[in-house]
């Protein structure tokens, strides 16, 4: 009878621990370092606020769901832009534009919300018109830039597919040059593919890591944004460089993280996301919020000069 009640004891504690947030390959799922949502990051009261969103364009109900989250966020505490990072059609028709943007975020454009997109891979069948698209603000340009808030921040991206095909590699000096004139505080790159990535599915990318890394090494880049990946990921600094992944937007690859522990600070493979980003001076603040509403993460980057 000791023996047996011993044992249910032993159950009891095991199922009394938390399960990680962070899942790795579908045999092991490791916590990492970070705790999901931290006090001491709470955003800051002032600064300028946007949006982060990737691999949306499928129009079905789960964009849906993230798209009426983004809208009740603005409403608690208004944010001035979303950066899309691409994957914005899936199948690349333009004809489904009012499905997979036009009609999700509606309201967000009805209150002056702007959104700048860069191109996916899966937007490489209609990029042309995209490029051309206002709702997408690129100017009929694969690779722009864009100054939001004076010297505080710049923003540069490029067409990341073209430039893994061997195509458009006028991107590359045109980025090198940008940088190098910029006088903003902060320089922040969002593009599609993701140099380095915890991901089951694509992992780190030998074309990106060789072509465009020197690129934003040389000219001070201190964020990137990218997605692809369906998941979220907050990986460890690279070079002074921070990068986030935010691919699930709409898409969502479940297990798609591995081995989190030592290669991610935080993320997750089990919710659609958006990140909400704050910035001041010395500080870029950002939370996960998943499609219940629930932020999984929050985390702080400092500014480096």
């Amino acid at each position: 009878m000791a023996r047996y009640l011993r044992a249910l004891f032993i159950i009891s504690l095991l199922f009394s621990f938390p399960f990680a947030s962070i899942r790795g390959d579908q045999s092991q799922s490791t916590q990492p370092p970070a705790s999901a949502v931290d006090a001491s990051e709470e955003e800051p009261a002032g600064g300028l606020r946007f949006v982060v969103v990737g691999d949306t364009g499928t129009g079905d109900a789960f964009q849906l769901k993230i798209a009426r989250l983004m809208l009740k966020e603005h409403n608690r505490r208004p944010f001035d832009f979303v950066l899309m990072m691409g994957d914005n059609i899936y199948g690349g028709d333009f004809k489904k534009i009012g499905e997979v943007f036009e009609e999700p975020y509606r309201s967000l454009l009805e209150r002056g919300v702007k959104f700048f997109a860069t191109l996916g891979n899966h937007d490489i069948r209609c990029d042309r018109e995209e490029m051309s698209y206002a709702g997408f603000n690129m100017g009929g340009r694969r690779a722009y830039n864009f100054a939001p808030a004076g010297d505080l921040v710049e923003f540069f991206t490029i067409d990341s597919t073209s430039l893994l095909e061997g195509a458009h590699l006028d991107q590359l000096p045109w980025l090198d040059g940008a940088l190098a004139v910029s006088r903003a505080r902060w320089k922040i790159a969002f593009f599609h593919h993701p140099p380095y990535s915890p991901g089951t599915r694509h992992g780190n990318n030998d074309g990106m890591i060789s072509t465009i890394v020197p690129v934003l090494k040389r000219g001070g880049v201190r964020v990137v944004f990218t997605g692809h990946e369906h998941f979220f990921a907050r990986l460890p600094t690279v070079d002074g460089i921070d990068y986030i992944i935010s691919g699930a937007g709409g898409k969502l690859h479940k297990g798609g993280l591995r081995n989190a522990g030592k290669t991610i600070l935080a993320g997750s493979d089990q919710h659609r996301h958006f990140l909400i980003v704050t910035l001041v001076e010395d500080r870029l603040s950002f939370a996960a919020i998943d499609e219940m509403g629930k932020t999984i993460h929050r985390g702080s980057i400092h500014h480096r000069p």
